[in-house]
């Protein structure tokens, strides 16, 4: 998947409120591991690799970041398939 700077933009908008409302509200061990996700998230982002699977460095599907935009996986290495 091509993320466009625009739509690049408005993960890490998102991602960046998501991580405050968390970080005020951050009770469980739940809550700080999503912290921790978005964090590692918002450093791919940074670095350019945002939407390359950390595993096979393969695109990560577009319908999975919508959904899921911390996931540093595409389904196939998530579902441990080769």
């Amino acid at each position: 998947m091509m993320v466009t700077q625009r739509n690049l933009g408005r993960i890490e908008t998102g991602l960046l409120e998501r991580r405050a409302f968390l970080a005020s509200h951050a009770a469980s061990d739940s809550d700080r591991a999503a912290i921790g996700r978005i964090d590692a998230a918002l450093t791919r982002i940074r670095r350019g690799t945002y939407g390359c699977c950390a595993q096979c460095g393969g695109p990560i599907e577009e319908l999975r970041l919508r959904k899921l935009p911390e996931t540093p996986l595409c389904l196939t290495c998530t579902l441990g398939r080769s």
